[in-house]
């Protein structure tokens, strides 16, 4: 494997021209862009045709996508196949996956991930889900892997949606992310609990004068 020198590589990046500079121009990132492809290659020939496959997927749609806009509209709840990638680091979710979306902006989606591999796996982000749920079968939702992602990653729709209590317990996961609005409920929380004894107490005194 050749040794890229990176520092040296992204140093390039901060010249003042490098945005306009057409690569040809540069030997020093065009000997490096070289020598990655080779590296590529051997690494991709130790693949197991499942990755490899995923891979050349990828690379084809990320091609696609320099020329491409999706525009489309994605509502909340829906089930669509995205492209998560195919040179992810470690555990991260990669290759194609259904995915649940949870807000739709216009170039972008905030969704989160799911595989049937995770499916009563026992690990603790993992929401179990099955076709009730509106999945076309038994999948684990990855509820901590939720991120934005541009509309580009879209491969296909379902015409499906998640069941609204799956919305529901996503939306508790998105807001234990967020300290102060998980304050805000517990604190709202503990002011109906407040009410409802104040109500039970106020209950029990009428019914004390009613006797």
């Amino acid at each position: 494997m050749f040794r890229i020198n990176r520092t040296r590589i992204e140093g390039e990046t901060r010249s003042a021209d490098a945005k306009r500079q057409r690569l040809h121009d540069n030997s020093t990132v065009l000997d490096a862009v070289k020598l990655l492809f080779v590296n590529i290659i051997d690494e991709i020939m130790k693949l197991p045709v499942y990755n490899a496959a995923h891979w050349v997927c990828n690379m084809d749609r990320w091609i696609d996508n320099l020329q491409s806009d999706n525009k489309a509209t994605y509502q909340r709840g829906e089930i669509v196949f995205l492209d998560l990638g195919a040179q992810n680091f470690k555990y991260e979710p990669s290759y194609t996956h259904a995915c649940i979306v949870l807000a739709n902006r216009s170039k972008s989606i905030l969704i989160v991930p799911c595989s049937t591999k995770k499916f009563r796996s026992g690990y603790r982000d993992i929401i179990d889900a099955t076709p009730a749920n509106g999945f076309m079968r038994n999948t684990g939702i990855q509820s901590e892997s939720f991120r934005w992602v541009n509309k580009n990653r879209v491969v296909s729709r379902t015409g499906k949606r998640v069941s609204s209590d799956i919305l529901d317990r996503l939306d508790h996961v998105l807001v234990s992310f967020a300290p102060s609005h998980s304050r805000e409920i517990s604190r709202l929380n503990g002011e109906i609990q407040r009410l409802n004894q104040k109500i039970a107490d106020l209950e029990e005194i009428v019914k004390t004068i009613g006797e």
